[in-house]
């Protein structure tokens, strides 16, 4: 048997496989986003919103979340 015909033959059994794997039910899709919320993280609470006024590293990184794409 040649490499040619063993790799053919892989490649058949991989296809037959993988449709065989992709009968299970689908899962159901997600809602819309919703704007608005709270957005709360672990972590310290920022003591402002000025990122200009704070020198803390916990502070600057919360707020970095919020004021990075600005």
């Amino acid at each position: 048997m040649k490499r040619r015909d063993v790799l053919k033959l892989g490649g058949a059994a991989v296809a037959a496989a993988s449709g065989a794997v992709d009968l299970g039910p689908r899962p159901a899709g997600a809602d819309t986003p919703k704007r608005g919320g709270v957005f709360r993280l672990r972590g310290e609470d920022p003591l402002g919103f000025d990122p200009q006024l704070s020198v803390s590293f916990r502070t600057m990184t919360n707020l970095s979340f919020t004021h990075s794409r600005l």
